[in-house]
């Protein structure tokens, strides 16, 4: 998930029994850098939360 985004994203995955993991924003968008997704993955990652604030994060690279 961004480490721009609200409490209770990051509170949901805790509450779930989950360990969020956080990835950089990026500066002129300010949604999650798609880019640093796939080095910030594991085995056993699950989930993906793509919390934005103001514009939809780019979904297209992430989903390749």
């Amino acid at each position: 998930m961004p480490t721009f985004t609200i409490i209770s994203c990051a509170l949901a995955v805790v509450y779930n029994g989950g360990v969020p993991v956080l990835v950089d924003c990026d500066p002129r968008t300010w949604c999650m850098d798609v880019d640093q997704v796939k080095g910030r993955l594991r085995a056993d990652s699950r989930y993906y939360a793509g919390a934005y604030i103001w514009t939809p994060v780019d979904m297209d690279p992430i989903l390749d």
